[in-house]
Order: structure tokens, then C-alpha cells, then sequence
């Protein structure tokens, strides 16, 4: 109850807020959180398939702003999964996502173990019995990442006690081996899979570092569609000089033409 009191407190245009919480004929918790209008990324991707990469990162830096503002107030999601993230694409304006069950933070681990539906997403910490870090959070991150590029997790098949291995111990399969794109830079994929690094040492340093490195992307969409408008602007400004150009010369020889024959 004293943590959902904490995160009741957050404040956030990507965190549902919570409305209510208590416990139902003392025994059985429950939380009411606003309705946000919109699909889940699992929906998405069941829907629509993998989005542009150039979504896909605009996705991820939503999701760590918002992570990042939790942190600032002492909060840590611990349950970063497709399911917890709702996404809507507003033709009139920019892709938004909303961040769920902040106060449902942590699965129990017998849970985890006995569904595998709660392992695919574990972070590779509390896989390997570890403190559940902000780099843990880098490392749910990633398999989102890693999600919203091939359409699937890191890892898949098995049951919870074999993916749970699998996120211990094991790498997960290239990105570009899954899904090739000529479009995607190849660098967002190693990005990607710097986050899913098994050591935390491995990993990005902070979320922050991580939102940074992301940013670099959406900047280079900015350049080289500033790069083209600029080559059209010239091409333009050449072929209105050229025209120009052809008509003095026009005007010029039909000057000539008339002193010569007057």
C-alpha cells in the first residue's frame, strides 16, 4: 500500500495516473488507473507488424523520458514490458505512448517461473539472481528495442525456467540476422544490443545515456531531410537563373537581329 501511495504521486503526461487503490474484502488488492485510449505495443505489432525504425526510436525515447522523470522521484518501473506500454499515433501529431502499472511494479518470482509469458520480458538481473537496477530498467529497455525491430523478444520458445536461462546466460540473436533492413542504420542495431549486454558494466551507464545516444538518430532524419530541401532550393534557383540566362541571350540576339536588318 505505501508504494502505491508513492507512485499515486507521479505526475506525467506518458504515466496513467492512478484514481483509487485498497484492498477488497480485506484480501484482495486492486488499483484503478485513467483509461488511456490507444493500443498496446503487442496489439501494434499483432495489428500493424514492426513499425519504421524512425517510430520505433521516437517509441523508445518517449518510454525513457518517462522512466527518467519516475527516477527523479525515487521510482523504478521493474516491470518494463510491451503489454505496459500504450501506444497512439495521432496522424496531427507526434507518435505518443503511455507507461502502465507503475504500481504494479514487481512479478512475484514463483509467478515468473510458473508462466512464461512473465519471462520473456525479465531483465537478465533478476534472471541471474541479481539487484534489480537502473540497468536492469537499460536491459528491459533493450528487449523492447529489440521487439519493435524484428516483431519478436530476444528470446522465445521454452518454458519460463528455460527463458529465464536464456536471459542469464545467453545472448540474444543478432538484430540484422532476424530482420534486415537497408533503411535501418546499422548502428540502432548495436544499440540495441549494447542494452541486452549480460554484464550491467556492459550496458549503457544510465537511462539518460542511453535517451542520448538514441536522440542521434532523429537528428540524422532532420539532416538529411534538410540536406534534400536545400538541393531542391538549389536546383530550383539553377533552373530559374538558366531560364534567365537563355532568355537575355534571346533578347540580346533579337536586338542584333533588328540593328543588322534596319
Amino acid at each position: 500500500e505505501s508504494e502505491v501511495r508513492k507512485n499515486k504521486q507521479l505526475s506525467h503526461a506518458n504515466i496513467a495516473k492512478i484514481l483509487d487503490f485498497g484492498i477488497h474484502n480485506g484480501k484482495t488488492p486492486y488499483v484503478v488507473t485513467e483509461y488511456k485510449e490507444g493500443f498496446n505495443i503487442e496489439e501494434c505489432l499483432s495489428l500493424y507488424g514492426p513499425p519504421s525504425y524512425d517510430v520505433a526510436v521516437k517509441i523508445l525515447l518517449a518510454v525513457c523520458d518517462t522512466l527518467g522523470y519516475a527516477q527523479k522521484q525515487g521510482i523504478m518501473h521493474r516491470d518494463i514490458r510491451p503489454g505496459n506500454i500504450i501506444f497512439s499515433d495521432d496522424t496531427n501529431s507526434e507518435p505518443s505512448i503511455c507507461l502502465t502499472d507503475f504500481s504494479l511494479a514487481k512479478v512475484k518470482a514463483s509467478e515468473e517461473l510458473r508462466d512464461p509469458w512473465f519471462a520473456l520480458f525479465l531483465s537478465g538481473d533478476e534472471a541471474r539472481g541479481l539487484e534489480y537496477t537502473e540497468k536492469s530498467e537499460i536491459y528491459c529497455l533493450g528487449s523492447i528495442g529489440f521487439l519493435l525491430l524484428t516483431a519478436r523478444p530476444p528470446f522465445i520458445d521454452g518454458s519460463a525456467i528455460e527463458l529465464k536461462n536464456k536471459h542469464a546466460l545467453k545472448l540474444p540473436p543478432r538484430i540484422s540476422s532476424l530482420k534486415f533492413s537497408n533503411e535501418r542504420p546499422s548502428d540502432l542495431d548495436e544499440v540495441i544490443e549494447k542494452c541486452l549486454e549480460k554484464d550491467p558494466k556492459d550496458r549503457f551507464e544510465s537511462i539518460a545515456k542511453f535517451q542520448e545516444r538514441l536522440e542521434v538518430f532523429p537528428r540524422r532524419i532532420q539532416m538529411r531531410i534538410t540536406s534534400a530541401l536545400a538541393a531542391r532550393k538549389k536546383a530550383k534557383l539553377v533552373k530559374v537563373a538558366g531560364g534567365a540566362i537563355i532568355t537575355a541571350i534571346a533578347v540580346c540576339a533579337a536586338i542584333s537581329f533588328a540593328f543588322m536588318h534596319h
